[in-house]
């Protein structure tokens, strides 16, 4: 992990904006499954699973990132609008 983010880490804590620029590295270092870890770690849960879900997405990992976002359904139900659209977006990604 870069020296700098994990002095960040210990001086500030797990501050969300910390871990997004951690994960955003690590993806830049083609680290991915470990940037998936950092955004598991998020305080905001939605958002996490949310930068995990696009993730998947962005590798072609349909069914995972489908997944996930059905997990968000049950998480985050007053926006269950939002996580219906993502699937579908998914599904219409994937040619499905």
């Amino acid at each position: 992990m870069g020296e700098t983010y994990q002095e960040m880490l210990k001086k500030f804590g797990t501050d969300d904006g910390i871990l997004g620029s951690l994960a955003g590295w690590l993806k830049g270092q083609n680290r991915r499954p470990e940037a998936r870890a950092i955004y598991s770690r998020f305080e905001n849960q939605i958002e996490g699973q949310n930068q995990i879900a696009y993730m998947f997405r962005e590798e072609h990992k349909w069914d995972d990132a489908i997944k996930v976002y059905q997990d968000l359904m049950a998480l985050d139900p007053d926006h269950v609008n939002k996580w219906q659209w993502e699937t579908a977006y998914t599904l219409y990604t994937a040619n499905r």
